[in-house]
């Protein structure tokens, strides 16, 4: 977002999609298909990702060595250049614990855990603005607050999830999770405006107005997470008292032997917050003419408020305001969509002659599509790859994508596993690390585990 720069995979890699040789795509697709018998992740190894984005400026933008201007010469520049839909987000994920196996009716079933952070806030134009320039030179300008709009959370996710081979060309996939939020703040759908007029036959020179204001802020959960230790952090994620359930759901199915269509949702779920909750809240509108002491003061004699006190009360008449603490409120978690259309080619690097349908190609090249329901509107990308088994043992994915970050994101997967150790790492936007100033986008994501084959 502007002049904000954040992390976000929109909940995962977009490498790892249909990457159907890791069980880390079993998250993104629970209908992937799955060729392999078990496998055990590495606990706190087996996933590590992160990513950061930014829609508009870069670091480098605002601190830059520039003798030409001022840092708030460009600081200024940014309020100005950027919009209320640029945001900032960030997002990371840590897998503590991941396993599969295949049961004796032939399904893979899988299970794990994993704790996630995610945050968006637009930038708040008008606000920005009015707290920048002030109103004098902006007489008559209509300041939209509900400009302001932000959501974080910090969430422990734990899931048991099912992969059926329904028939030879289509897998059907689907998990059920369990969200424990150990801490959250939110505050989206805020309304109301501000203006400022001049009104030279009124009792000041200008009438100020607030209308149709709406806005809350809501927390719960921890409120500062540098004086948890160790078994403070586990109790906070697993008993913390804010609970929610979600769902996975997806498929993979051969339009034929060469041609692959998949497609999922994912988080399709709530949480319920209960627990250590907090809400602060105000709706009214209330209009004022300039700062005049137009009330009585406390030195005459009808002792009445002095001014500000009575123009405080007066406000809090017209837009109440509310601090509480003890509610509860529900989240929606922010469901995201993957599809993608496949063609396999190449000759196979290992004949299975007992069925040659299911040769292994040696190259893979399609286009995905991933959407993210975000609180002002969906975020969307679109990538195209080509994923190639260069040896028996390595797996290699190039990707370039589209999206709201830049148009030069290329990005990388490799996947080596030697006997039944697996190591993979990927990479997005590459030709930004060389210079993560001026970088709008950045992504990393490794992991560590062991992928069991019966034939091995």
């Amino acid at each position: 977002m502007g002049v904000m720069a954040g992390f976000s995979c929109w909940g995962q890699n977009i490498q790892l999609y249909d990457a159907d040789y890791l069980p880390q795509s079993l998250l993104m697709n629970p209908g992937v298909d799955v060729d392999y018998d078990k496998h055990f992740g590495i606990p706190l190894l087996s996933g590590i990702h992160a990513q950061f984005g930014s829609t508009e400026l870069t670091v480098d933008d605002i601190f830059r060595d520039d003798p030409s201007s001022t840092i708030n010469d460009r600081i200024e520049q940014a309020i100005f250049s950027l919009s209320r839909n640029d945001y900032f987000s960030f997002n990371e994920q840590l897998e503590i614990l991941s396993a599969g196996w295949r049961n004796r009716k032939g399904d893979y079933l899988s299970a794990g855990w994993y704790q996630e952070t995610d945050v968006i806030a637009y930038f708040p134009k008008d606000p920005a603005i009015l707290v920048y320039e002030g109103n004098a030179g902006n007489l008559g300008k209509s300041f939209n607050l509900g400009d302001i709009s932000a959501r974080g959370e910090v969430v422990s996710v734990l899931h048991f999830g099912i992969n059926k081979k329904v028939s030879r060309d289509l897998s059907v996939g689907g998990r059920v999770k369990l969200y424990s939020s150990m801490f959250n703040a939110t505050s989206t759908g805020n309304e109301g405006r501000f203006s400022t007029t001049r009104t030279p036959d009124g009792n000041n020179f200008y009438r100020h107005s607030l209308r149709g204001l709406d806005a809350s802020f809501k927390m719960s959960g921890v409120d500062d997470f540098r004086d948890l230790d160790a078994g403070d952090v586990i109790s906070s994620s697993l008993f913390g008292g804010n609970y929610g359930l979600g769902v996975d759901v997806g498929f993979s199915y051969k339009l034929d032997r060469q041609w692959r269509l998949t497609a999922s949702l994912i988080d399709l779920g709530f949480i319920y917050h209960r627990s250590e909750t907090r809400e602060i809240s105000a709706k009214g509108s209330y209009e004022f003419e300039g700062i005049g002491f137009i009330y009585p003061t406390v030195t005459e004699a009808n002792d009445e408020p002095p001014y500000y006190d009575q123009l405080v009360n007066d406000f809090k008449a017209n837009v109440p305001y509310g601090n509480v603490t003890g509610g509860s409120y529900t989240t929606m978690r922010p469901t995201k969509f993957y599809s993608s259309l496949e063609y396999r080619f190449g000759e196979p690097l290992v004949c299975n002659c007992l069925n040659p349908e299911e040769d292994t190609y040696r190259f893979r090249t399609g286009v995905t599509l991933f959407a993210v329901n975000r609180p002002r509107f969906p975020q969307a990308s679109l990538t195209g790859y080509l994923d190639a088994r260069l040896l028996n043992f390595l797996h290699t994915k190039v990707t370039y994508t589209v999206d709201p970050y830049t148009a030069t994101n290329i990005g990388f997967l490799v996947s080596a596993q030697i006997a039944k150790f697996n190591l993979y790492i990927s990479a997005d936007n590459i030709l930004g690390y060389e210079n993560l100033a001026k970088s709008n986008t950045m992504a990393l994501q490794l992991g560590m585990q062991f992928i069991i084959n019966s034939d091995n």
